[in-house]
């Protein structure tokens, strides 16, 4: 699905899917919960699999770091 579509469905404008994609807006939660919806995604499973890779992410910084000291 492309960001426009997404947004589209969702009822927001591209250029904000493409700023959340990125990283530099956080939804609110009436935005997460949209775009959940459109996405045929629980949203307790979306939050697990953020988790995850946030874990994997702090493991492989704090793995690169002790190799750096």
């Amino acid at each position: 699905m492309t960001q426009e579509e997404l947004a589209f469905r969702a009822g927001l404008d591209r250029t904000y899917i493409s700023l959340l994609e990125r990283g530099i807006k956080s939804p609110t939660l009436t935005t997460f919960f949209q775009l959940c919806r459109v996405l045929d995604q629980k949203p307790d499973v979306f939050i697990a699999q953020i988790h995850e890779q946030l874990m994997r992410i702090e493991q492989e910084q704090s793995q690169k770091q002790n190799k750096d000291s």
